[in-house]
């Protein structure tokens, strides 16, 4: 790893720094650009400009933040500086693209035409908008006289279209354009399915007719008839006559048999015909499919128009914009003159100095507002030079600034969101931009010495890269690495292998070879959990290499982009949600059946649906579920587990369906936790990771649910829709585990070991509708029915590229790749096949060989490549270091060491309370439970409280209607005295509420896990509210006690103190 600066890259630096000049730095990867860019601020600083005019604009909130402690960091360490700007932090404007635009927009409402009160909407609220928008534009697609959605749906299928749509209306500022521009261009006005087909079918009729056709297929028949023709017809035509390629067939298909003729004559003749027309229907063929390529582009920008149309009606009806509005709407203000001016002079005199970090991933739009804030500063006549003059003659400056700057930074070989709708050539376009927005012109600069990686591995690097296959320079997003790209190398070091091949004959054996590595390096080379990462290209198998480090004893993080909606408690929570959706569906009866929430067994499921099909319906599990088979029609052989579900878990089933459309799905969900104890299923480390991720899903589904009213069907779509994309794990503080994580996720982190696997999988594929193909001069091509033609260049391949730098450039010791033997996947787009050939080739050795190592000699160079192999029996990792005794206050412990504590439900219950007690005590709980749901949805007394109250209670069988309407009144009555209480009201108002508190107190021996249901936080003290329906017992003080001493675990330096209000007299109060 490099020390010392090189005199190129120094001057670089010291050149980027330097506010005097526009600048447009390329930073490599591990050169340490945000050095460069605070270094810049703070020079800025020294020279005078005050903070409030310098506007640094980067592309994530961490970011933002991070580079915001940086600044104020390095100012500390200046102590004249410090003492000058600490009164001034809040002026550091340090902004993500879309916090900017949405302040200049909340800044001049009526100049952008905006109401004041518009805000962005919440990625709950876009769903529901998206999917209404969907709905609406199909509803209108199907309405036009001249439109065939059937055409597209048959060809498509309706969830194509739909993703299609959802997918134009996030990306319209950049399709929107490229599609119109086609339409306009390529597409006839006239153009219609019916003329399509009479045209197909006509020339094919034309070019067959002197030829006899008897024996062919129907739809051929069809076409040489007068009947009216369907695309499906000339499909099949093209079968019989071509190949899949589209090529004239040789011989004849397999739907052609010769046991089909009278006799052999016939059947050669047919077989001459067939082979000697097939040119001609190929010719026939290829227009009819190049036609409706065009019909079918036609029709799906009609739907798509329509689509957003009715998306930005939606989002004008609530007031709301999504990021694409904001950034849109900043551009057209900024570009305005007249009636904007003088709000134009104030923002141009308030911005003198511009820096904008990972240039690499804006987009044409992004370019353009910042193009648009720069406009006037080329003219020199500007507000901004007058206040930069003014500012430096009072003496507050050095004579410096003259002129306002811009810096921007980036690297284009790390461009690597083209799916976010990012464009690596805007950086061309910019850089030109500086180079000519004033008299003496703006500096291009490149920084390249990594302060990351070591010698070996960065010569490993420089020479994969070299070899990668490159596209004509003409291609302005093509990926690029050129020798002003390589790494230096002042000396090599002795350092260790710097690359290993894990390559294996099944995914199975290369994660216990990546596995058995991992623990090598954590016992042999002093590695600790936190320096070792392995990267995949995309979500899947990733539980496989999981599965290989905990089988190892490796404690393990999934990190950003995998693994939430993969995890075994939200998979859960999406299978009951799925059921109480649509609980006439054997499917999703039996994905609840085999989730965690009932267990029952693979084994159970099967001998129900056996032997019940055979005697009553062909629902054995629905009927299950709804606790409807009588005990004596079950299998004999059934299981004592799968019977004590069936005994004590599903007779609570039908009462979740009977109250699923009454109660919030959140509450319904929480009840359903608690009735089935669900939090036994977690314990250890991956337990506490599980009950994070509980909440965590739980939490989203209350944010969804408070955005409007929300069903189980609607939540399933919400839910669905949300699992498709990409989230994290919920985070768990003091992250000391091997981190998993996607490639894009790694973006911008660094660890000693990185282990970048399944590299021989079948990277990204275009799946948007329609496919839009770009070429070298501006040119594009648009594929909806007809495969994309595989020329060269790719867009969607160049990017992969840049992935592949991206993951390799993590590592600052030791990279190991990983695959299956690759020679088995030579034709398709994979990593593997993205590296140089004379490495590609020896990747199969690595599986045959008993060396330790191989040696691949690109070019003068030479580099030692380790063999990773997996152990013949596992290695295990044995951590030493000192578990505490608890490592979390929250943490929860297994059913069997647990004692439950719950608001309603005492410490103890004696085992000789009898039935009228229990019953009592149930009811006790249910009243308590309805309160608490009505002060956290803040219920006014003014409301209908008897409709509300009777809406939140869950149905009671044995209770009549009489003993029902008592049970409201009780509530209501004890909701309206705890009102009056004028200090609880008073805590509700000014305190910080949380709901909810999940705990594990452990108390000699004993480990007691419970939830607190209310917790109010005032500055430096924690109250515990308990609301009791009943009178006060030593029981409510011994439980007070427990949720006291867990409160203090969780809040050490809080002064703790609890309350208990009752119905009548004033409340209890106690403290530790």
């Amino acid at each position: 790893m490099m020390t010392v600066t090189l005199p190129q890259d120094h001057q670089a630096r010291e050149n980027a720094s330097d506010p005097r000049f526009n600048v447009t730095l390329e930073a490599s990867a591990g050169t340490g650009k945000t050095r460069v860019l605070v270094d810049r601020y703070i020079r800025l600083i020294e020279a005078g400009a005050a903070p409030r005019n310098i506007l640094a604009i980067t592309f994530t909130r961490k970011a933002a933040s991070e580079m915001k402690h940086r600044i104020i960091q390095e100012l500390h360490r200046r102590s004249m500086l410090w003492q000058e700007i600490r009164d001034r932090l809040f002026e550091v404007h340090i902004v993500t693209m879309d916090a900017f635009c949405l302040s200049l927009l909340k800044e001049f409402p009526l100049e952008a035409n905006l109401e004041p009160d518009m805000d962005l909407l919440s990625d709950v609220e876009l769903h529901r908008l998206l999917e209404e928008s969907v709905e609406q534009g199909l509803s209108d697609h199907g309405n036009y006289p001249t439109s065939d959605l059937k055409f597209l749906a048959s060809r498509f299928g309706e969830t194509t279209l739909r993703r299609g749509m959802r997918n134009f209306i996030r990306s319209r500022l950049v399709m929107s354009p490229l599609l119109n521009r086609f339409v306009n261009q390529r597409v006839p006005h006239t153009l219609q399915l019916s003329h399509v087909l009479r045209k197909a079918s006509t020339g094919l009729r034309k070019a067959m007719r002197n030829y006899q056709w008897g024996t062919m297929p129907t739809s051929i028949r069809r076409i040489m008839g007068s009947n009216p023709v369907t695309p499906f017809d000339l499909e099949q035509v093209a079968s019989y006559f071509l190949t899949q390629d589209g090529k004239s067939r040789k011989r004849l298909s397999s739907a052609c048999r010769q046991a089909d003729f009278t006799t052999r004559a016939e059947y050669d003749q047919h077989r001459s015909q067939v082979i000697d027309i097939a040119p001609v229907v190929a010719e026939h063929i290829q227009r009819w499919r190049h036609d409706i390529n065009l019909y079918a582009i036609q029709e799906i920008w009609t739907l798509y128009q329509s689509a957003t149309r009715h998306f930005i009606s939606l989002k004008e009806e609530r007031g709301g914009l999504d990021f694409s509005d904001i950034v849109q709407h900043a551009v057209t203000l900024l570009k305005k003159r007249g009636i904007f001016s003088q709000s134009r002079f104030r923002l141009e005199a308030r911005y003198h100095h511009l820096l904008i970090d990972e240039f690499q991933d804006t987009n044409e739009m992004q370019w353009s507002l910042i193009q648009s804030l720069i406009d006037s500063w080329g003219e020199g006549e500007g507000l901004v030079q007058d206040t930069i003059a003014r500012a430096q003659a009072s003496g507050r400056g050095k004579g410096l600034l003259q002129e306002p700057s811009i810096f921007l930074v980036g690297d284009r070989k790390q461009s690597v969101y083209g799916w976010r709708d990012a464009r690596v050539e805007v950086m061309n376009t910019a850089t030109k931009y500086l180079m000519n927005i004033r008299p003496n012109g703006g500096r291009q600069l490149h920084i390249r010495q990594s302060f990351r990686a070591h010698a070996p591995l960065l010569g490993f690097l420089n020479d994969v890269f070299s070899g990668v296959p490159k596209e004509s320079e003409d291609v302005s997003w093509a990926f690029r690495y050129r020798k002003s790209d390589h790494f230096p190398i002042l000396k090599s070091d002795n350092h260790d292998h710097a690359v290993g091949l894990a390559i294996a004959p099944t995914r199975t054996h290369a994660a216990a070879a990546v596995g058995d590595e991992i623990v090598r390096l954590l016992q042999e080379n002093n590695y600790q959990l936190k320096d070792i990462a392995i990267c995949f290209r995309s979500r899947t198998h990733y539980r496989i290499y999981e599965d290989a480090l905990v089988q190892r004893g490796v404690p393990t993080y999934v990190y950003r982009g995998l693994g939430f909606y993969d995890s075994p408690e939200v998979r859960d929570i999406q299978a009951i949600i799925r059921y109480l959706a649509n609980p006439i569906s054997e499917l999703c009866a039996a994905e609840v059946l085999r989730s965690r929430f009932i267990g029952f067994s693979d084994t159970g499921l099967s001998l129900i649906t056996k032997d019940h099909r055979k005697r009553v319906t062909a629902t054995p599990l629905i009927q299950l579920l709804k606790h409807a088979i009588p005990q004596e029609q079950l299998p004999r052989t059934i299981s004592p587990e799968d019977q004590a579900i069936i005994t004590n878990i599903l007779p609570k089933v039908p009462k979740w369906l009977d109250i699923a459309d009454r109660i919030p799905p959140s509450d319904l969900l929480q009840r359903i936790i608690e009735e089935t104890d669900y939090a036994a299923c977690f314990s250890g480390r991956n337990g506490i990771q599980g009950w994070e991720n509980l909440k965590k899903v739980l939490e989203r589904i209350r944010r969804a649910q408070n955005r409007g009213y929300m069903t189980f069907a609607r939540l399933t779509e919400y839910v669905d829709h949300a699992s498709a994309g990409e989230e994290s794990l919920a985070t768990l503080e003091a992250i000391d585990a091997v981190s998993l994580m996607t490639i894009h996720a790694s973006k911008g982190l660094e660890f000693k070991a990185v282990f970048v696997v399944n590299m021989d999988q079948t990277l990204h594929a275009d799946t948007s509708l329609p496919r839009i193909k770009e070429h070298a001069d501006g040119s594009i091509d648009i594929y909806a029915t007809e495969k994309a033609k595989t020329r060269s260049p790719d867009r969607t391949l160049e990017e992969e590229k840049r992935l592949l730098y991206v993951a390799f450039t993590r590592a600052k010791n030791y990279l190991v790749l990983s695959s299956l033997d690759p020679k088995h996947n030579e034709r398709h787009a994979t990593f593997n096949n993205l590296l140089p050939k004379s490495l590609r080739e020896l990747l199969p050795a690595a599986t045959t060989t008993d060396a330790p190592e191989l040696t691949w000699t690109p070019a003068d160079n030479k580099h030692r490549l380790r063999v990773v192999r997996a152990m013949s029996s596992p290695r295990h990792y044995y951590n030493t270091k000192t578990t505490p005794a608890y490592t979390l206050a929250i943490e929860p412990l297994p059913h069997q060491t647990t004692s439950r504590v719950t608001t309603n439900h005492q410490v103890t219950e004696s085992s000789n309370d009898n039935r009228n007690n229990q019953n009592s005590q149930s009811l006790s709980r249910k009243i308590g439970r309805t309160v608490h749901q009505l002060f956290e949805y803040a219920v006014s007394i003014n409301e209908k409280l008897e409709q509300i109250a009777d809406a939140l209670l869950s149905k009671c069988p044995e209770q009549t209607p009489v003993d029902r309407k008592k049970t409201i009144r009780k509530v209501t009555s004890f909701y309206r005295q705890l009102h009056s209480h004028q200090e609880l009201t008073r805590l509700l108002q000014n305190g910080k509420v949380e709901r909810e508190v999940p705990f594990v107190l452990i108390r000699e021996n004993q480990r007691i896990r419970g939830i607190i249901d209310s917790l109010i936080l005032l500055q430096d003290r924690a109250i515990v509210i308990d609301y009791k329906t009943g009178q006060p017992s030593e029981n409510h003080q011994l439980q007070m006690g427990i949720y006291l001493e867990a409160t203090r675990t969780l809040f050490p330096k809080h002064e703790i103190e609890g309350l208990i209000f009752y119905p009548d007299g004033t409340p209890h109060r106690y403290s530790l």
